[in-house]
């Protein structure tokens, strides 16, 4: 029989139950309840090595979401109770990734390592019983993950905080477009990495002077954003059908067809490989093309 006290300050009754669920004699003091006395050895040779992989599995999830949910609420606690474990989960999937590299070591390697550390430390119980406190031993063992676990927190937040605006921004988009009654009109969306223009069953260019006007005034003399001023005409026109063309290749999330979308719902369709999205490709293709140009003599037929 071996004998173990072990002893950590997250997630520890989550650890016992564990052990007694893998059928180990558990012990724990009401005063002490971080505190756990662990009995195993069963005549196996591989018992050691069991408890060694449970605690290695127990410190990848329970304890590991515990050190990222607190390590939120220091760094940023001004999110709440909800968007804290909501961020916590974000940061312990992207760790587990298995293509993400977490300070040197991919997951596997990360859990081979902590495996191997902890079979060590629960072979010296041969001699006699021991103290183990996995917050220590993770402390000297592990500090490259617990640097990469805070450094991911940073980055998720970041963009917890950015689809927050996005979403904000969408329903408040949505809000306008609802307050208007919908156009009889049916306008063409397309949209490329570089340039965006809207055009209307003939294929004719829609430009809107008003809008551009209010859009020059509203920018203070800096440059009208394109995506800007093509969403201004497309609510101020509230057309009853869009037809998305979607010319994208490298644009990041989210595009402006991704936001068509989300703003205009069921209004929105997109083409199936048209005619003219094939057309358009071979003059976005075209290194004489400026960016900034239209595409030549637009197609007037959507098929």
């Amino acid at each position: 029989m071996r004998i173990a006290t072990i002893e950590t300050e997250l997630a520890s009754a989550s650890l016992a139950q564990k052990l007694a669920d893998a059928g180990w004699t558990v012990k724990v003091e009401a005063d002490r309840p971080n505190r756990i006395l662990l009995k195993w050895g069963d005549g196996r040779e591989d018992s050691t090595a069991s408890v060694a992989d449970l605690l290695t599995g127990f410190i990848l999830t329970d304890w590991l979401y515990e050190y990222i949910h607190r390590r939120v609420g220091v760094l940023h606690p001004y999110l709440d109770t909800e968007q804290q474990e909501y961020v916590a989960l974000l940061v312990l999937h992207g760790l587990r990734h298995e293509d993400a590299a977490t300070a040197g070591w991919t997951w596997e390697p990360w859990r081979s390592r902590l495996d191997r550390t902890f079979g060590e430390v629960l072979g010296r119980a041969a001699a006699g019983s021991i103290h183990v406190s996995v917050d220590s031993i993770l402390r000297f063992r592990a500090r490259g993950l617990m640097r990469a676990a805070e450094a991911s927190i940073d980055e998720v937040v970041r963009q917890f905080l950015s689809d927050q605006e996005y979403e904000e921004f969408v329903a408040m988009l949505r809000y306008i477009l609802d307050a208007q009654s919908p156009s009889q009109q049916v306008l063409h969306v397309f949209c490329s990495d570089e340039r965006i223009w809207l055009c209307d069953e003939e294929g004719n260019l829609v430009r809107d002077r008003e809008v551009s006007a209010a859009a020059v005034q509203a920018s203070e003399g800096e440059d009208v954003h394109a995506e800007d001023l093509a969403m201004s005409i497309l609510i101020t026109r509230a057309p009853c059908r869009i037809i998305l063309h979607d010319l994208n290749r490298s644009a990041s999330w989210p595009t402006f067809a991704e936001t068509v979308e989300r703003v205009f719902q069921d209004r929105v369709r997109r083409c199936d490989h048209c005619t003219t999205c094939a057309e358009l490709r071979t003059h976005l293709d075209d290194p004489a093309f400026a960016p900034g140009e239209f595409p030549p003599a637009m197609p007037k037929r959507y098929d």
